[in-house]
Order: structure tokens, then sequence, then C-alpha cells
């Protein structure tokens, strides 16, 4: 598989940057998860930084490279914002196939699709992506080793002290 591409809902989804999909990031309004605009074609610190920190920002992005395909595909944005013809028809959200393990392989993908294209302006964004994605793999691996019965027994004990915070409440 391309470095550029993952895996998510049974498909492999390519966010290898061309002028369209950063046109498409362009014309994207993420105001809702960033004061910042967002530009392939005018990159600056603030933009980078929050494409390698920011999960919400970096998925919005994600989205709004492969949108065309996903549609093709019957894949919409948000699963709560498929109507019932849609769901009726097959449709499934963006949302729901982006699980746990695929969120990291799809930023992975993302980050080699903008080292790629910014190096074409003059950025080398190459060591940190290297950086990014060796922390990547290493939390991968961690959440790995947690099992389902340490996550369960994670889950009872937060149980039981939101039990416990709830009787202390007054009546």
């Amino acid at each position: 598989m391309k470095a550029t591409a993952f895996e998510a809902g049974g498909f492999t989804w390519d966010v290898t940057l061309n002028l369209a999909a950063a046109k498409r990031i362009e014309n994207t309004d993420f105001s809702s998860l960033t004061e910042h605009q967002i530009s392939m074609f005018h990159p600056d610190m603030e933009t980078i930084h929050e494409l390698l920190l920011d999960t919400a920002v970096i998925a919005g992005v994600i989205w709004a490279v492969i949108r065309p395909e996903a549609e093709k595909r019957k894949v919409g944005h948000f699963s709560e914002e498929l109507t019932e013809d849609q769901r009726a028809d097959g449709w499934v959200g963006f949302d729901e196939v982006m699980t746990t393990p695929v969120i990291g392989k799809a930023k992975s993908a993302m980050w080699e699709a903008m080292a790629d294209f910014f190096q074409l302006a003059g950025i080398s964004m190459r060591p940190l992506v290297a950086i990014f994605q060796q922390m990547q793999r290493e939390m991968d691996q961690t959440m790995e080793r947690v099992t389902p019965e340490v996550m369960e027994g994670f889950a009872t004990r937060i149980s039981q002290e939101l039990e416990k915070l709830e009787a202390s409440q007054p009546a």
C-alpha cells in the first residue's frame, strides 16, 4: 500500500494531495475546529503545528481530501447527518469507520501526503513526519497491549466512582 493511503471501512483511501484536493481543503470551513485558515497553498507554522498535533483538524483535512471518492462509496461525513434514505441505501458515516487504530494510520498517511506536497514549496517536513510517525507507532503498540479486561476494569472503577459522586450529591 502507498504511504499516502490507509484502510478503513473496507476501503483503501488515498490522501495524496493534488491541486484539486488542496483546493477542496482551501474551500472547506474548518472554523468549528480551528481559528486558523487551513491552506496547503500557503501553509504557515500555525497550520503545520495544528496538522501535526490536532487530531480533529487532521481528520477534517482528510475528509476534505477523500470526500468525492467517499461519496461514490456511500460514505458520508458524520453519521448523524445521514438521511433515513441514505441509511436504507447502505450509507455509513466516515466517523463510524475511523476507529482508534485507523486514526493513527490515517494521520500518518496524511502527514506523508503533506510532506510530499509541501516539498514542492520548499518546506521540508520529512524530519517532523518521521518523529510523529514514530510517536504514533509507539502509541499504537501501547494501545494494542491494553486488553479488554484492563479496559473493563477501568470502566468498572469509573462507574463506581461516578456512583459515589452521585450518592454524595444533595437530593
